[in-house]
């Protein structure tokens, strides 16, 4: 059960993550909807750092209770995915010295961990 929840509170709050950048580049001639899309992408940037801690500690969580309950398929794609997360957030700590570049950096890193994530669920399915 425990499992289950944190799996499923990983993947909302990683979906909420991944669709910043979508959304940020979505535009509507629709004004009532250009308004709504840019209420929610104001909504996930000011969240996104947040959101970004939250999803490893749950991934951390998820991934002892999953060896808890004696379920150890996922676990070197659960590895990989955690490691991707862990490089993602320390990809921030980069602005400093890569300027406007870190953002390329950390837009692959998203890139590899969505693939990751993927294959992790594919896998675990």
């Amino acid at each position: 059960m425990l499992n289950t929840l944190l799996s499923i509170t990983v993947s909302v709050l990683f979906v909420l993550l991944c669709i910043i950048y979508p959304l940020g580049m979505l535009k509507f001639s629709d004004t009532v909807r250009e308004k709504k899309r840019k209420s929610m992408d104001r909504s996930l940037r000011k969240i996104h750092k947040k959101m970004g801690i939250w999803i490893i500690v749950i991934a951390l969580l998820h991934g002892i209770a999953e060896i808890k309950a004696g379920n150890l398929e996922g676990m070197a794609s659960g590895k990989i995915c955690f490691l991707l997360l862990i490089l993602l957030f320390f990809s921030y700590g980069l602005k400093r010295f890569l300027k406007e570049k870190w953002m390329i950096v950390h837009r692959i890193l998203a890139v590899i961990t969505v693939i990751a994530v993927i294959i992790h669920i594919g896998g675990a399915l």
